[in-house]
Parts: structure tokens; sequence; C-alpha cells
């Protein structure tokens, strides 16, 4: 029985791989793309490991965090949305170390006695600065990276 032809592999210099290549370093950074791409060709190649590694990059990092945050400033502020990150619906009037007692503080984990020495360090204060340096970076990590 005749076998069909194979089809020619495709080089990793074509201009449709250059363009996957160009996607590539953005996902991981500059200069990654062309490397990956060759991974991906190779017979039995691990899809799941590579893009867990593109996904561990900085440059990944920064790409997600522009995409999910680059027009927020100009929609001014946001309401808060607790079901986002996986708490109920939270009164707003209620004060804040009840919060964090009732509701924060246990999700918190291993966290949570570097946050309650934070706050108490605050509460000494009439009107303390607080300069928000990061932010929940996946729904409901409470105990992980917040």
């Amino acid at each position: 029985m005749a076998r069909a032809p194979r089809r020619p592999r495709q080089e990793t210099g074509s201009a449709g791989n250059d363009v996957v290549a160009a996607l590539l370093d953005r996902f991981a950074g500059r200069g990654h793309g062309r490397r990956l791409l060759d991974r991906l060709a190779k017979p039995g190649a691990a899809p799941s490991q590579i893009a867990r590694e593109v996904a561990r990059s900085s440059a990944f990092a920064r790409l997600y965090k522009e995409a999910r945050t680059v027009e927020i400033a100009a929609a001014g502020p946001k309401q808060a949305d607790p079901a986002y990150v996986g708490l109920p619906a939270i009164d707003p009037a209620m004060p804040f170390e009840v919060l964090f007692r009732d509701v924060f503080r246990r999700r918190l984990a291993r966290r949570a006695e570097g946050f309650a020495a934070l706050f108490e360090a605050l509460a000494a204060h009439s009107r303390p600065l607080i300069i928000e340096t990061g932010s929940l970076r996946i729904p409901g990590n409470w105990k992980a990276t917040g």
C-alpha cells in the first residue's frame, strides 16, 4: 500500500514562524521566542512545561499586568468587589479592625501575624499615610501571594 507523501516540516526561519517567535518574545522576553519555538517543534515537546516556564518569566508578568491595568487609571477609582477575591459581601460601615479580625485574618494563614502587626502599628497614628505597592495577584489566593 502506497503511503501518502509526508508534508515537509516547516523550517523555523519561515515568515509565519518569525511572527510566532516574535509573539513568544513578548511572552518570554526578547530573544527567547526562537528558542521556545524550536523546543516546541521537537518530537516529544512538553507544551505544558514550556508554558509554565514562560508564565514564570518577568516578561510575561509585565505583559500580564500591563494588559490588566493599562486602562484603570483613566477609568478612575474602582468600587470594591469582594466576590471577585472570594469574600462574602462586606458592610462598608464595619470598622476595619472588625473586618480584619472576622474576614481577612483567617484567610491570610501564615501572613496573618505580619499584617496584624502592621495594622496595630498604623492604629497608633491618627492619619497614617499608606502607599500601596502591591495587590491581590490571583483572586482567592489569600494564603500564598495575596
